[in-house]
């Protein structure tokens, strides 16, 4: 045989495995409101009714005039200009629990009032007046009033116009809302609440779905636009409303604004997170941001000094920058990654493998960087952006809820290893258990073993010295490469994938570690690691190297289309297991 044959047969001393800690870890009346169909809302009562709802901020003396229809199919581009509230006071939210009563119902009202991050704003002073009704409240030391009162006889084809007006006489802040409602003559019951908040447009397309304080509540914030300030849609699509009744019947409150708008900094997560934490008594509060939504959620969720929220998702969200520099919101609402590490509670970025430019997967990787451990993971998964509606939904819908069901990021270790050069740590965040970690230092490669998945999809993120490889990270398994996400500091490589096969055994090994990794199949032992580096080099091109064992041997071969030769023999009680 011509040529140069090289055998390198690296028989490595059997390492202990390294063991993975796991995180430690009142009656209520139902309100109901959901939108359907192609930006058509779809309520219980009258279709025709048309809702007007202005609001006035005494602070700035601006006012803003929104008219909403069950008829209308039109998203608009924006919201209507409105000057910014005052920095400090006020911000508030409220729910009206029926739009649509029959006379003698009663109608509930329960509101908070807060600072920008969500903080009780007491000792305001709140009016509701309507024909019949001039009622008086404060708000208590949680920022919350209550209303209740009973709908009157009113005509059957009459109108209710109402105001609520708020007054802080310590900051002289003041607001107004002001709406109205019709009677329902129809003989079917039912509550079509609405929400009316500072930062929004309020009114009825928003998703209401309150059943019981018992259940933890979601607020979703959908996608929306960056001109002239950042800004969601003012109606919700049937993917969106799909979804929101998926969390529903997983069992969970949801609430989904609409219309919302940011002249300055996104503080309504926060105030509605509040408001149903304080004023509906709901222990848990969760929070999901996608798109223009992620990026108001993700500025929330840094600054949630007050621990309002519980858990949150971030999904493909500019985080880095925008990318309309012309937004009229301050930039810092898009570079919230540079801060992440304020962040004190678990928190899952799931991103879209295929998202590129402002939200590629680099954004989420530097935020889990500057993350701290344990609290975040990323889940690159196989979309682009746009998920509602396509076939990587029903994955992202189990993957959201099994991270809320567990109420942690899953596992997370620090894992102590010794290279050529020093002691160094390894950090592993993964959804599913990780039974064993082991690493080579004369080959530099790292071995990973998982557990059985309990999870939809399998996910690992890896912080790894870059003194523990020799190259830019490749992730090996069977013999494949697997396609993963990698960032790089001075001092670390940050690595995220995803996997299907239950259990797995991985290699994770620099590029100049395996040179032939394309061509060579990979040699895993699930409770060791012993690597066989060859490498076979000569006049002809590169050839393969298989592997077959019987009792007591293992053997390696080269072939080619025309030869099969014998490389090594390996004696079977060498392995601690058997070869894969």
């Amino acid at each position: 045989m011509r040529g140069l044959i090289i055998i390198l047969v690296l028989l490595v001393g059997i390492l202990l495995p390294v063991h993975i800690p796991t995180l430690a870890s009142a009656a209520s009346e139902t309100f109901a409101n959901k939108s359907s169909g192609s930006g058509t809302t779809s309520f219980i009562a009258t279709a025709n009714t048309t809702f007007t709802n202005s609001t006035t901020n005494g602070a700035t003396n601006s006012t803003t005039t929104t008219q909403l229809s069950t008829q209308s199919t039109t998203t608009t581009s924006g919201p209507p200009t409105q000057t910014s509230s005052a920095v400090n006071c006020c911000q508030y939210a409220f729910i009206l629990s029926n739009i649509e009563p029959h006379p003698g119902e009663v109608v509930q009202i329960t509101g908070f009032i807060a600072d920008q991050y969500g903080a009780a704003e007491a000792g305001v002073q709140v009016q509701y007046i309507d024909p019949t009704n001039n009622l008086h409240a404060m708000s208590d030391s949680n920022g919350v009033f209550r209303f209740s009162f009973t709908v009157p006889e009113f005509p059957s084809s009459s109108t209710a116009y109402y105001s609520l007006e708020m007054n802080d006489p310590t900051t002289n802040w003041s607001a107004t809302s002001n709406g109205s409602y019709s009677m329902n003559t129809a003989s079917a019951s039912g509550s079509v609440p609405v929400l009316y908040y500072s930062q929004g447009l309020g009114g009825r397309a928003s998703y209401i779905q309150l059943t019981s304080p018992m259940l933890p509540a979601v607020i979703f914030v959908g996608g929306g636009y960056e001109l002239d300030s950042l800004h969601g849609v003012s109606q919700l699509d049937d993917a969106t409303t799909g979804f929101l009744d998926y969390l529903a019947a997983a069992g969970f409150n949801v609430l989904a604004p609409v219309g919302w708008y940011v002249p300055d900094v996104p503080s309504f997560p926060l105030v509605l997170g509040a408001l149903l934490k304080h004023g509906f008594l709901m222990s848990q509060v969760y929070l999901i941001g996608w798109s223009a939504g992620g990026v108001a959620s993700a500025w929330a969720l840094t600054h949630d000094f007050h621990r309002i929220l519980n858990m949150a998702v971030i999904m493909d969200a500019e985080l880095t920058g925008p990318t309309e520099t012309g937004t009229h919101t301050d930039i810092s609402v898009f570079t919230t990654a540079s801060i992440s590490n304020q962040v004190s509670i678990p928190h899952l970025l799931v991103w879209g493998q295929d998202d590129s430019g402002t939200i590629s997967i680099q954004t989420a990787a530097q935020w889990f960087k500057n993350a701290q451990p344990g609290l975040s993971r990323v889940d690159p998964l196989p979309y682009s952006h746009t998920w509602l509606g396509t076939s990587a939904e029903p994955l992202i819908r189990q993957d959201i809820v099994a991270f809320f069901r567990a109420g942690q990021v899953g596992n997370f270790a620090t894992v102590p290893i010794n290279t050529v050069q020093a002691p160094v740590v390894v950090q592993i965040t993964s959804n599913n258990p990780v039974r064993n970690v082991a690493y080579n230092s004369t080959v530099m490669l790292l071995n990973i073993t998982t557990a059985a998945q309990s999870n939809p999809i399998g996910t690992i993120d890896i912080v790894i010295p870059k003194a523990a490889l020799n190259g830019e990270p490749v992730v090996m398994s069977g013999g494949k490469i697997l396609s993963s996400s990698t960032i790089t500091d001075a001092n670390n490589y940050y690595v995220f994938f995803t996997y299907t096969d239950d259990p797995l055994d991985i290699l994770i090994g620099g590029q100049s570690s395996v040179p032939e990794f394309s061509t060579v199949p990979l040699v895993q032992v699930s409770m060791g690691l012993v690597i066989f580096a060859v490498v076979i080099r000569g006049k002809k091109r590169a050839q393969k190297v298989t592997h077959a064992s019987d009792r007591n041997n293992v053997f390696f071969f080269s072939s080619s289309s025309r030869t099969s030769s014998r490389l090594l023999n390996v004696p079977m009680s060498k392995w601690r297991s058997f070869v894969r």
